[in-house]
């Protein structure tokens, strides 16, 4: 090794290798390791190639054949076949469902009026006096005096005005088997009302959907039967405040409410049902102010206490903000279609104007 630069691994791969000998003097041939390396790797390919070419042969055989004309749909031809539309057409969209707070089915319209409400259709006397046949007798300082049964009679005085609308069956919630709404103000009311597509009733109109065309001190006629309706039930009170946490403990200790349509005696003359007593309700006169007495805010009626509960009884000495524990409210609307011709009849009455009282609808 002397003066040699090669190391041993090197000088040994420099040993000749003996590929081949012939018996004539032939010389040895000396391969270097990179072109063994070489020639390897070119075999393992040609052998590669020559499988790849047997079993590309095979599966030409297995394959079925195909027309030309007919080449065979690739995945992405068939998925680019029919272009995407870039955004969704909402309008084929069905909307959501509007949320609402009422379980209910809407009413539905039946001829003038919607199916929760009463078509009333009459005269309406604006100056009524009925003459009391049994009076009762507050029992206790701060209760009303009531007349117990009339005569069948009337007074009426002035021209009849023709009036025709609707108005709800029950006290609001309008729905039969629920407690009427009470502790609400005028101006809820209204509100209230106007939600629905409806407004507060007039005067008039309240009064004339309790009297009937016949003019009834009562909506159930000339007598106040005491099971007739919610009624005389005890001596109302007053509940105050009317807001806030004790008035739930304050008002259930007086409250003599029944659901609406309980009492099912207590219908009037056009069959619009609880007008006498339950609760009072709140009633609209336009003629009068919003801000001084008399005002517009006016209670009909009367509720489940001693009190009138007249279809004339009507106090108009409370602000629009007043609340009360038995004062509740119902709707009225316009009727469908276009109003009647004004009724016969309807001239100013002269002198007295007494005639005697037919009996309801429905009753001998």
């Amino acid at each position: 090794m002397g003066g040699s630069r090669c190391g041993t691994a090197w000088c040994a791969s420099r040993q000749p290798i003996h590929v081949g000998r012939k018996a004539t003097n032939a010389r040895e041939t000396y391969v270097r390791p990179a072109t063994i390396i070489a020639l390897v790797f070119a075999g393992s390919a040609g052998v590669a190639a020559l499988l790849f070419v047997l079993d590309a042969k095979e599966r030409a055989k297995t394959a079925p054949s195909t027309s030309a004309s007919a080449p065979v749909s690739t995945a992405v031809e068939v998925a680019t076949a029919v272009p995407l539309p870039s955004s969704i057409d909402t309008s084929r969209v069905p909307p959501a469902p509007k949320p609402t707070s009422d379980a209910r089915e809407a009413p539905q319209q039946e001829g003038p009026c919607p199916s929760d409400m009463v078509l009333v259709e009459a005269d309406y006397c604006p100056f009524v006096a009925h003459r009391c046949a049994k009076e009762r007798k507050p029992a206790r300082p701060g209760e009303g005096a009531a007349c117990e049964r009339y005569h069948n009679e009337v007074i009426c005085e002035g021209a009849l005005v023709p009036l025709r609308y609707c108005i709800d069956t029950y006290e609001y919630p309008n729905r039969k088997g629920v407690l009427p709404a009470v502790l609400v103000s005028f101006d809820e009311a209204e509100r209230s009302c106007a939600a629905e597509d409806k407004r507060l009733c007039t005067v008039r109109e309240w009064s004339l959907a309790c009297e009937g065309e016949a003019i009834f001190p009562y909506a159930v006629g000339l007598e106040r039967t005491a099971s007739a309706c919610n009624w005389d039930a005890a001596s109302e009170a007053a509940v105050a405040p009317t807001r806030g946490s004790t008035v739930a403990g304050a008002f259930a200790l007086i409250d003599k409410r029944l659901p609406s349509g309980e009492k099912e005696a207590c219908t009037s003359p056009f069959g619009v049902r609880d007008l006498a007593g339950n609760v009072a309700e709140w009633t609209y006169e336009p003629v009068n102010s919003k801000t001084t007495d008399p005002f517009a805010s006016v209670v009909a009626g009367g509720a489940w206490g001693k009190g009138p509960a007249a279809c004339r009884s009507l106090d108009d000495a409370h602000p629009p903000p007043h609340r009360a524990a038995a004062v509740g409210f119902r709707c009225c609307a316009d009727a469908f279609g276009d109003a009647p011709e004004q009724p016969k009849g309807s001239a100013r009455r002269k002198g007295s104007g007494k005639r005697p009282i037919a009996p309801p609808r429905g009753l001998p």
